[in-house]
């Protein structure tokens, strides 16, 4: 029985694996996907400013 799930997202160009429990899973993707808005927000920010 699978105890665990892994993510592999790209640090510095490379694809770094992280295994993550299930039971921390969707708590998990809920933080990836607040650190997505949060990258996207402040790279607008970033962008607008003169």
């Amino acid at each position: 029985m699978n105890r665990h799930m892994s993510q592999t997202p790209k640090v510095n160009r490379k694809s770094v694996s992280r295994h993550i429990r299930k039971a921390l899973l969707e708590r998990v993707r809920s933080m990836t996907a607040r650190h997505k808005k949060l990258k996207a927000l402040l790279q607008e920010d970033i962008v607008l400013q003169p």
